[in-house]
């Protein structure tokens, strides 16, 4: 899984993460930061960038806490080269996904 994205101070990525377990069903996952003086995120998984530095985003499965699913949002300067601009676009738009499966 890709699990590593970055963003600039002052703007937003959206992270996507759902649990797909055996029986075929979905869940959305719960959403925190570990890392909330450099990246705060809601309940939709959308992030938003508040100092420069590598934040913890964590997706939960909501009917076990147990399993999550880390990711590294790397906070950047708003005076980034063009170069990591056309980076930071390229990961607005990454989808995740995580397959559980339960266990009796």
């Amino acid at each position: 899984y890709e699990t590593n994205s970055y963003v600039e101070v002052g703007k937003t990525i959206k992270l996507n993460a759902k649990v797909n377990y055996k029986d075929g069903t979905e869940k959305e996952v719960k959403w925190t930061s570990s890392t909330p003086s450099i990246a705060t995120v809601d309940n939709n998984g959308v992030v938003t960038a508040v100092a420069p530095g590598i934040a913890k985003i964590v997706a939960i499965d909501p009917n076990n806490d147990q399993l999550t699913l880390e990711f590294d949002v790397t906070v950047l300067n708003t005076n980034v080269s063009t170069i990591l601009s056309f980076l930071l676009e390229s990961h607005e738009s990454n989808v995740f996904s995580r397959d559980v499966q339960e266990f009796s």
